[in-house]
Protein backbone atom coordinates (compact mmCIF):
# COMPACT_ATOMS: atom_id res chain seq x y z
CA UNK A 1 0.00 0.00 0.00
CA UNK A 2 1.60 3.26 -1.16
CA UNK A 3 -0.70 6.02 0.04
CA UNK A 4 1.62 8.78 -1.16
CA UNK A 5 1.61 7.40 -4.70
CA UNK A 6 -2.17 6.99 -4.68
CA UNK A 7 -2.83 10.54 -3.45
CA UNK A 8 -0.35 12.28 -5.77
CA UNK A 9 -1.02 10.13 -8.83
CA UNK A 10 -1.36 12.26 -11.99
CA UNK A 11 -0.57 15.45 -10.11
CA UNK A 12 2.33 17.87 -10.60
CA UNK A 13 3.48 19.76 -7.52
CA UNK A 14 4.23 23.48 -7.86
CA UNK A 15 7.05 25.09 -5.89
CA UNK A 16 5.17 28.38 -5.44
CA UNK A 17 2.17 26.52 -4.05
CA UNK A 18 4.36 24.45 -1.71
CA UNK A 19 5.92 27.58 -0.20
CA UNK A 20 2.53 29.27 0.12
CA UNK A 21 1.20 26.19 1.93
CA UNK A 22 4.00 26.31 4.49
CA UNK A 23 6.70 24.02 3.12
CA UNK A 24 10.24 24.96 4.14
CA UNK A 25 12.86 25.05 1.35
CA UNK A 26 16.15 23.30 1.98
CA UNK A 27 19.07 22.19 -0.18
CA UNK A 28 17.56 19.44 -2.27
CA UNK A 29 13.86 20.14 -1.84
CA UNK A 30 11.10 21.14 0.58
CA UNK A 31 9.82 19.81 3.89
CA UNK A 32 6.59 20.11 5.85
CA UNK A 33 5.29 18.66 9.11
CA UNK A 34 1.77 18.53 10.50
CA UNK A 35 0.02 16.57 13.24
CA UNK A 36 -2.95 14.24 13.13
CA UNK A 37 -5.26 12.63 15.68
CA UNK A 38 -4.87 15.39 18.26
CA UNK A 39 -1.10 15.36 18.06
CA UNK A 40 -0.63 11.62 18.60
CA UNK A 41 1.17 11.38 15.26
CA UNK A 42 3.20 13.61 12.98
CA UNK A 43 3.03 13.52 9.22
CA UNK A 44 6.43 14.43 7.79
CA UNK A 45 6.42 15.26 4.09
CA UNK A 46 9.45 15.81 1.87
CA UNK A 47 9.42 16.96 -1.74
CA UNK A 48 12.59 16.55 -3.80
CA UNK A 49 14.05 19.05 -6.26
CA UNK A 50 12.35 17.04 -9.00
CA UNK A 51 9.05 17.57 -7.16
CA UNK A 52 8.69 13.94 -6.13
CA UNK A 53 6.85 13.64 -2.79
CA UNK A 54 7.56 11.20 0.03
CA UNK A 55 6.04 11.02 3.50
CA UNK A 56 5.95 9.08 6.72
CA UNK A 57 3.88 8.91 9.90
CA UNK A 58 5.78 9.26 13.17
CA UNK A 59 4.44 8.24 16.58
CA UNK A 60 4.85 11.39 18.70
CA UNK A 61 5.32 9.33 21.88
CA UNK A 62 7.97 6.85 20.68
CA UNK A 63 9.45 9.08 17.95
CA UNK A 64 9.44 6.05 15.67
CA UNK A 65 7.88 5.67 12.28
CA UNK A 66 4.43 4.10 12.45
CA UNK A 67 4.88 1.45 9.76
CA UNK A 68 1.44 -0.27 9.96
CA UNK A 69 -0.16 2.66 8.16
CA UNK A 70 1.38 1.45 4.88
CA UNK A 71 0.89 -2.27 5.45
CA UNK A 72 -2.25 -3.49 3.74
CA UNK A 73 -2.55 -6.51 6.03
CA UNK A 74 -2.57 -4.26 9.11
CA UNK A 75 -6.24 -3.91 10.01
CA UNK A 76 -8.29 -2.76 12.95
CA UNK A 77 -10.05 0.39 14.06
CA UNK A 78 -6.98 2.19 15.38
CA UNK A 79 -4.67 1.70 12.41
CA UNK A 80 -7.64 2.46 10.19
CA UNK A 81 -8.16 5.81 11.91
CA UNK A 82 -4.47 6.68 11.52
CA UNK A 83 -4.61 5.73 7.85
CA UNK A 84 -7.69 7.87 7.22
CA UNK A 85 -6.14 10.90 8.94
CA UNK A 86 -2.83 10.40 7.10
CA UNK A 87 -4.55 10.21 3.72
CA UNK A 88 -6.62 13.30 4.53
CA UNK A 89 -3.48 15.28 5.41
CA UNK A 90 -1.78 14.26 2.17
CA UNK A 91 -4.90 14.94 0.12
CA UNK A 92 -5.10 18.48 1.51
CA UNK A 93 -1.51 19.06 0.39
CA UNK A 94 -2.13 17.55 -3.04
CA UNK A 95 -5.20 19.68 -3.67
CA UNK A 96 -3.54 22.90 -2.50
CA UNK A 97 -0.07 22.43 -3.96
CA UNK A 98 -0.44 20.62 -7.27
CA UNK A 99 -1.98 20.76 -10.70
CA UNK A 100 -4.07 17.80 -11.77
CA UNK A 101 -2.72 15.72 -14.66
CA UNK A 102 -5.53 13.91 -16.40
CA UNK A 103 -3.48 12.21 -19.08
CA UNK A 104 -0.03 10.74 -19.62
CA UNK A 105 1.25 13.31 -22.13
CA UNK A 106 2.10 16.92 -21.50
CA UNK A 107 0.22 18.07 -24.58
CA UNK A 108 -2.98 16.29 -23.56
CA UNK A 109 -2.83 17.92 -20.12
CA UNK A 110 -2.16 21.37 -21.62
CA UNK A 111 -5.15 20.97 -23.89
CA UNK A 112 -7.33 19.88 -20.97
CA UNK A 113 -6.35 23.01 -19.03
CA UNK A 114 -7.00 25.19 -22.08
CA UNK A 115 -10.46 23.65 -22.54
CA UNK A 116 -11.24 24.30 -18.88
CA UNK A 117 -9.99 27.89 -19.11
CA UNK A 118 -12.10 28.55 -22.21
CA UNK A 119 -15.29 26.61 -21.47
CA UNK A 120 -15.13 25.58 -17.82
CA UNK A 121 -15.40 21.92 -18.86
CA UNK A 122 -13.32 19.04 -17.51
CA UNK A 123 -12.98 15.59 -19.08
CA UNK A 124 -14.84 12.72 -17.49
CA UNK A 125 -13.72 9.10 -17.43
CA UNK A 126 -16.80 6.92 -18.01
CA UNK A 127 -15.24 3.61 -19.05
CA UNK A 128 -14.64 1.04 -16.34
CA UNK A 129 -12.59 -1.11 -18.72
CA UNK A 130 -10.57 1.88 -19.97
CA UNK A 131 -10.28 4.23 -16.98
CA UNK A 132 -7.61 6.44 -18.63
CA UNK A 133 -9.87 7.40 -21.57
CA UNK A 134 -11.13 10.95 -21.02
CA UNK A 135 -14.21 12.37 -22.75
CA UNK A 136 -14.94 16.06 -23.38
CA UNK A 137 -18.68 16.76 -23.52
CA UNK A 138 -20.96 19.71 -24.08
CA UNK A 139 -22.64 19.88 -20.64
CA UNK A 140 -26.23 20.51 -21.75
CA UNK A 141 -26.79 17.56 -24.09
CA UNK A 142 -23.78 15.52 -22.89
CA UNK A 143 -22.61 14.93 -26.46
CA UNK A 144 -18.92 14.22 -27.00
CA UNK A 145 -16.73 16.65 -28.86
CA UNK A 146 -13.43 14.94 -28.04
CA UNK A 147 -11.97 11.84 -26.47
CA UNK A 148 -8.37 11.26 -25.37
CA UNK A 149 -7.17 7.67 -25.40
CA UNK A 150 -3.78 6.20 -24.57
CA UNK A 151 -3.27 3.45 -27.11
CA UNK A 152 -0.45 1.64 -28.85
CA UNK A 153 0.90 4.10 -31.38
CA UNK A 154 0.95 1.56 -34.18
CA UNK A 155 -2.82 1.03 -33.91
CA UNK A 156 -3.32 4.63 -35.05
CA UNK A 157 -0.35 5.32 -37.30
CA UNK A 158 -0.10 1.84 -38.87
CA UNK A 159 3.68 2.42 -38.88
CA UNK A 160 4.69 -1.09 -37.80
CA UNK A 161 3.45 -4.48 -38.88
CA UNK A 162 2.62 -6.55 -37.00
CA UNK A 163 1.45 -4.18 -34.26
CA UNK A 164 2.65 -5.87 -31.09
CA UNK A 165 2.30 -5.11 -27.41
CA UNK A 166 5.89 -3.82 -27.36
CA UNK A 167 4.79 -0.82 -29.43
CA UNK A 168 4.91 2.40 -27.34
CA UNK A 169 1.68 4.01 -26.19
CA UNK A 170 0.67 7.55 -27.06
CA UNK A 171 -2.21 9.85 -26.22
CA UNK A 172 -4.57 10.27 -29.17
CA UNK A 173 -7.37 12.83 -29.45
CA UNK A 174 -10.43 12.06 -31.59
CA UNK A 175 -12.24 15.14 -32.90
CA UNK A 176 -15.46 15.67 -34.82
CA UNK A 177 -14.75 17.36 -38.16
CA UNK A 178 -16.43 18.67 -41.29
CA UNK A 179 -15.99 15.71 -43.68
CA UNK A 180 -14.93 18.16 -46.40
CA UNK A 181 -11.71 18.81 -44.42
CA UNK A 182 -10.85 15.14 -43.95
CA UNK A 183 -8.48 14.80 -46.93
CA UNK A 184 -6.69 18.04 -46.07
CA UNK A 185 -6.11 17.00 -42.46
CA UNK A 186 -5.01 13.47 -43.34
CA UNK A 187 -2.35 14.98 -45.59
CA UNK A 188 -0.95 16.87 -42.57
CA UNK A 189 1.63 15.33 -40.23
CA UNK A 190 0.12 14.21 -36.93
CA UNK A 191 -3.39 13.47 -38.24
CA UNK A 192 -4.67 9.98 -38.94
CA UNK A 193 -7.80 8.07 -39.91
CA UNK A 194 -9.98 8.10 -36.82
CA UNK A 195 -9.18 5.34 -34.37
CA UNK A 196 -12.10 3.22 -33.16
CA UNK A 197 -14.81 5.67 -34.26
CA UNK A 198 -16.68 6.89 -37.35
CA UNK A 199 -14.08 7.33 -40.08
CA UNK A 200 -15.84 10.08 -42.03
CA UNK A 201 -17.00 12.46 -39.32
CA UNK A 202 -14.07 12.14 -36.93
CA UNK A 203 -10.29 12.26 -37.10
CA UNK A 204 -7.42 11.31 -34.76
CA UNK A 205 -4.51 13.55 -33.84
CA UNK A 206 -1.51 12.13 -32.01
CA UNK A 207 -0.63 14.27 -28.98
CA UNK A 208 3.16 14.16 -29.27
CA UNK A 209 3.57 17.88 -30.13
CA UNK A 210 3.70 17.19 -33.88
CA UNK A 211 0.64 19.44 -34.17
CA UNK A 212 0.71 22.76 -32.29
CA UNK A 213 -1.65 23.27 -29.35
CA UNK A 214 -3.25 26.29 -31.06
CA UNK A 215 -4.19 24.28 -34.16
CA UNK A 216 -5.67 21.47 -32.08
CA UNK A 217 -7.61 23.93 -29.93
CA UNK A 218 -9.11 25.50 -33.04
CA UNK A 219 -10.26 22.05 -34.17
CA UNK A 220 -11.56 21.32 -30.66
CA UNK A 221 -13.59 24.52 -30.84
CA UNK A 222 -15.03 23.44 -34.20
CA UNK A 223 -15.74 19.96 -32.83
CA UNK A 224 -17.55 21.44 -29.85
CA UNK A 225 -19.62 23.67 -32.14
CA UNK A 226 -20.72 20.61 -34.12
CA UNK A 227 -22.38 19.10 -31.04
CA UNK A 228 -24.13 22.26 -29.84
CA UNK A 229 -27.92 22.37 -30.08
CA UNK A 230 -28.90 23.99 -33.39
CA UNK A 231 -30.10 27.24 -31.80
CA UNK A 232 -26.82 27.59 -29.87
CA UNK A 233 -24.80 26.66 -32.95
CA UNK A 234 -26.33 29.45 -34.95
CA UNK A 235 -25.49 31.96 -32.22
CA UNK A 236 -21.76 31.14 -32.27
Amino acid sequence: MDIVKEVFDRRTLRTDKLVAYGFTPYVGGFSYTTTILDGQFRVEVAVSERLVPSARVVDAFTEEEYAPVNVEMSTGAFVGSVRVAYRAALTAIAEACSVREYFSSGQANRLAEAVYARYGERPDFPFATAPTYGVFRYPVNRKWYGIVMDVRRCLVTKESTPCGEESPTVDVLNLKIDPSRRAELLATAGFYICYHMNKEGWISVVLDDTVADEEILALLNDSRNFVLPKMKRGAQ
